[in-house]
């Protein structure tokens, strides 16, 4: 059984982790992540609904959609991913720059 960790925090935990959780929580995030970079892989659709909790506790990325494969180390990225009403001008306005 897997559950949504939005859904878990709001349910079981009033909204709330303790220390010890938070942190097993977000390096298990990083790891994914770095696991991905290693891999030549982007991913760039992190937010609570892509994230699932295993009933042993384990979190689970998901929904690589918006992940993007790059061809060598040091390749850099273009593509726009978002909606463009939504993302600050600030951020819109800066130069690509090298993901990996």
């Amino acid at each position: 059984r897997r559950v949504a960790v939005e859904r878990h925090l709001h349910r079981e935990r009033a909204g709330r982790l303790d220390v010890k959780s938070a942190r097993f929580y977000a390096a298990s995030v990083m790891c994914a992540i770095a696991y991905l970079g290693c891999h030549n892989i982007i991913y760039r659709d992190l937010r609570l609904h892509n994230l699932l909790l295993t009933a042993g506790g384990q979190l689970k990325l998901i929904d690589f959609g918006l992940a993007k494969r790059l061809g060598e180390p040091g390749e850099k990225t273009f593509t726009f991913c978002g909606t463009e009403s939504r993302v600050e001008p600030a951020p819109a306005a800066l130069p690509p720059c090298c993901h990996r």
